[in-house]
């Protein structure tokens, strides 16, 4: 059976809010939501360089996470940091800025992993499973 996991929090989305993430690589997607195609870097890289992101009109998939995912509410003086189980190597990002909230989820697999090649969608024998925890930290943002 194929077998894929993912967390899908929701976040408020203010002006300042910052993203950070270090991935190796961005699916361009389609109008539907779908990944069409992985673009790689040599090394992993802030896709999103730490600047505000409410006016980003974004919907895709990065791969190959390297390290924590963090959230930051300046102007509130918040961060929140993810600490995602290596499982989940691809984070969606999704920030339509009319919207008033974001969403940052770790993924085991790209969107649409079922009929994406090459194929690296797990697939499990009978008593098998898949597993795979998020840990949440928040704290004051120092920037």
């Amino acid at each position: 059976m194929p077998a894929a996991i993912g967390l899908h929090p929701y976040f408020p989305l203010t002006p300042g809010t910052r993203y950070r993430g270090r991935h190796r690589g961005v699916f361009a997607t389609l109008p539907d939501g779908l990944a069409e195609r992985l673009t790689l870097l040599d090394a992993p890289a802030e896709w999103f360089a730490d600047r505000p992101i409410a006016r980003c009109d974004v919907d895709t998939v990065h791969a190959d996470r390297d390290g924590p995912l963090s959230i930051a509410w300046p102007e509130h003086g918040v961060v929140m940091v993810m600490h995602p189980d290596p499982i989940f190597a691809f984070t969606g990002i999704f920030v339509q800025p009319d919207h008033g909230f974001r969403c940052t989820e770790p993924m085991s697999e790209q969107t649409d992993a079922v009929n994406q090649q090459p194929k690296t969608l797990r697939i499990l024998a009978p008593g098998n499973w898949i597993a795979g925890s998020v840990r949440f930290k928040v704290g004051q943002h120092a920037g």
